[in-house]
């Protein structure tokens, strides 16, 4: 029952590095920089995105290594 709730913590946490860094980067657009629209999103998605992975993997292979 651990291991099933290391699995799904990781992939709350990939979920939760994506969302985060989207909704920085639409307060970026909505309050700072308006002009620069859909960019900061993007820019945000693609962050949540490469660093949410990075953790995922790492973590994943931790779990694996683990049990």
């Amino acid at each position: 029952m651990e291991h099933l709730v290391r699995i799904s913590a990781i992939g709350s946490n990939f979920a939760f590095a994506v969302m985060g860094m989207g909704l920085i980067g639409w307060a970026v657009q909505k309050w700072l920089w308006p002009a620069a629209a859909p960019w900061p999103i993007l820019v945000g998605l693609g962050l949540g995105l490469v660093g949410g992975l990075y953790r995922f993997v790492r973590d994943a292979l931790a779990a694996e290594r683990d049990s």
